[in-house]
């Protein structure tokens, strides 16, 4: 449960930044002993932090800051398009 939490935490932190981390950690740590109190309620609390690891996911690497080597690159990539543009016509 702990390990599930910073794997959670970690990833988060990784995509959103180390505030959007450890607030993700603490309501995964949350829904995890709320799972364990209330075992009724364990499945749909499991499927949520599923969902909510899925969805970073998928959706994590479109919230990523740039960083200063891949603006460079976005900017040769689209340098090189023009060029293979010019050179078409």
């Amino acid at each position: 449960m702990l390990l599930a939490c910073l794997v959670i935490g970690g990833l988060a932190a990784y995509y959103l930044g180390y505030r959007a981390g450890v607030i993700a950690a603490g309501a995964a740590f949350a829904l995890f002993v709320t799972a364990d109190v209330v075992p009724v309620l364990s499945f749909w609390l499991y499927a949520a932090v599923g969902v909510g690891v899925l969805g970073l996911c998928t959706f994590g690497p479109k919230f990523q800051k740039e960083t200063h080597k891949q603006k460079m690159l976005g900017l040769g990539r689209d340098a090189a398009k023009k060029l293979f543009k010019l050179i078409r016509r």
